[in-house]
């Protein structure tokens, strides 16, 4: 679900609703007067002064300068956050979870590592849409002794070295161990009773803090049980654009647990593209039957 309104009075501090319009100062024009209606339920805006009328995410792209997938993330409504005393009242539990990762020999975070390297590794990650704060958040780092990888940290002793140049095979390198149990930002689990659910790392931070990744097309069972038997009471499926049939297997599975769920079916790309094409619909038996009839016709 977009909300438009906590982006408005972020952003505008004149910001004022008048019935179902959000009127601020226009971004397009010398506007002092709140000309510019944005539409609290329909995704339009209109500026009566200079006519300047994107949609909500047209919006958020102009006065952000921030690509498609991310000004959607700015839109994305985060949902309640359940029980967050019971995590944030250990003095040290988040620590705790971040500081099992088990990292290569060397590890730093790219933030504070001042190498031609580390400035290219750091400048890529922005290309992507993200920024500083989520090298700090994902702590995101680099290290000597696997050369020219970004390292993602993923839980347990599981990471990912991610390549900096397209001609370095594999795309990405891992620990000797499969990550059978290994979920990226699996204290979302616990913070969320709607979690997103990606198939790499780059697309959950692109969606928000609420959404882990498999590290994968697959979701082995002991991922499986940890979807299941956690607090989350809804579940977005949003694999990539080449994982469908997963995809559907995912919420099929998720829903038979109990769970509720919805299918973001990605026909390009994936959360963390700027290009990616999206339908979003709720997963229901239906839905399953048409994709598993029609699916590969409608493409």
């Amino acid at each position: 679900m977009l909300d438009i309104e906590s982006f408005a009075f972020r952003q505008f501090p004149e910001a004022r609703i008048s019935g179902d319009e959000i009127q601020v100062n226009c971004p397009n024009c010398e506007d002092n007067k709140q000309h510019y209606n944005i539409n609290r339920s329909r995704q339009v805006t209109h500026c009566f002064k200079c006519g300047f009328s994107p949609n909500w995410i047209g919006l958020v792209m102009y006065w952000t300068n921030l690509p498609y997938w991310s000004a959607v993330s700015e839109l994305y409504h985060k949902p309640r956050v359940i029980e967050f005393n019971k995590m944030m009242g250990e003095e040290t539990k988040l620590w705790k979870v971040a500081s099992v990762i088990s990292l290569p020999d060397g590890f730093r975070n790219l933030i504070t590592v001042n190498t031609k390297v580390a400035a290219k590794m750091r400048n890529y990650i922005l290309s992507r849409g993200f920024s500083s704060w989520h090298i700090q958040r994902y702590n995101i780092g680099i290290t000597d002794s696997i050369p020219l990888r970004i390292i993602i940290p993923i839980e347990f002793n599981y990471w990912q070295g991610r390549r900096l140049y397209d001609f370095m095979e594999p795309k990405y390198l891992n620990p000797p161990d499969p990550a059978r149990n290994a979920l990226f930002n699996s204290v979302a689990l616990t913070l969320y009773e709607e979690v997103v659910i990606c198939e790499g790392a780059f697309s959950a931070m692109a969606v928000g803090e609420n959404a882990v990744a498999l590290m994968g097309k697959e979701c082995p069972d002991e991922k499986l049980v940890r979807l299941l038997n956690s607090d989350v009471r809804r579940f977005i499926v949003a694999l990539d654009s080449d994982a469908k049939n997963q995809a559907i297997n995912l919420c099929w599975i998720l829903q038979g647990g109990g769970k509720e769920v919805e299918l973001w079916d990605f026909h390009s790309g994936d959360p963390a593209d700027n290009d990616g094409t999206v339908t979003k619909k709720p997963f229901t038996f239906r839905t399953k039957i048409e994709e598993e009839l029609y699916g590969s016709r409608k493409r």
